[in-house]
């Protein structure tokens, strides 16, 4: 009988470490999605990981952004950012940009 122990510590190790690198990620864009909506004058309201197929490729992750712009308008939108590219907004206006919106606004 072979001893696995050794195989099943190497896989414990990388899925702790793959777990680890995610949260670390994640962070990182909402850090960045952050000082992007606070740069012109917004207050981040929420950032959710967006789950689905529709945006984000190959190294992108989309989130579901909730904000209050700067003249007090909130705005719900959807943004992809990647560790290189910085933020990009695909759905509604990205901050700064106060309208006219959509029913993506509340």
């Amino acid at each position: 009988m072979a001893d696995y122990s050794l195989l099943i510590a190497a896989g414990v190790l990388a899925i702790a470490l793959a777990f680890a690198f995610s949260v670390g990620i994640s962070k990182q864009d909402r850090a960045r999605i952050r000082e992007n909506i606070e740069s012109s004058g917004g207050k981040v309201i929420e950032i959710l990981k967006h789950w689905g197929w529709r945006y984000g490729g190959r190294g992108q992750r989309a989130y579901d952004v909730s904000y209050i712009t700067s003249r007090g308008v909130h705005v719900k939108a959807v943004c992809i950012t990647s560790g290189g590219s910085g933020v990009y907004w695909v759905s509604n206006h990205p901050p700064g940009d106060d309208g006219p919106y959509d029913d993506e606004v509340i």
